[in-house]
């Protein structure tokens, strides 16, 4: 998903003129934070569905601490404006897989969108990152349920903090890569 939306964005800003090197001046303070939170993130994807037994065993521990890290590195850059936009999409995301105990997706969205195979994991409870989306949800506004039903790269089921994730980091990299002309609405002042 954010691979997608970063190719994406690169394209669009490099479309409109903007140059790439401009991320390169980006400075992050304490981007540490960021890329532990990420490389966590990643690791609990991949390590996990290989049926690591450790990373499973501390499956939701790893999440809350990947978030964590996340939200951290997030507040140390609030001075660009779409910082403010992913880290509400990652609060968001934060705040319905703590209180449901587990990321809430639509099996019907699953099933609609191809992925069968994951609709019966969540159902039986064999993911166990993810717990189906039902009327015992809580908050499930902000649950897996958004299906995208186009042939695109990685998942096509999102909530609605994946989508104020992306749209902020589309936003956040359009802003870099036309930093001369976009300025004022990069840094708060």
């Amino acid at each position: 998903m954010l691979i997608f939306c970063l190719i994406l964005a690169v394209l669009c800003g490099w479309l409109r003129g903007g140059t790439l090197g401009n991320i390169g001046t980006m400075r992050l303070k304490n981007s540490v934070f960021i890329l532990l939170g990420l490389g966590l993130n990643i690791g609990i994807t991949f390590i996990g569905a290989t049926g690591n037994d450790l990373v499973l065993q501390y499956i939701n521990e790893l999440y809350i601490l990947s978030y964590v890290f996340l939200l951290i590195g997030i507040a140390f850059n609030v001075k660009y404006r779409a910082m403010i936009v992913i880290g509400l999409g990652t609060l968001a995301n934060a705040v319905v897989f703590l209180v449901n105990r587990g990321v809430p997706i639509s099996i019907e969205g699953l099933r609609m969108s191809g992925q069968g195979v994951l609709a019966d994991l969540v159902s039986s409870g064999e993911k166990l990152l993810y717990v189906p989306l039902s009327e015992a949800t809580k908050i499930p506004i902000f649950s897996k349920m958004i299906t995208v039903q186009i042939e695109i790269p990685f998942e096509n089921i999102y909530s609605f903090g994946d989508i104020a994730i992306m749209v902020g980091l589309f936003a956040l990299v359009q802003f870099i890569m036309l930093n001369d002309q976009m300025e004022r609405f990069v840094r708060l002042r």
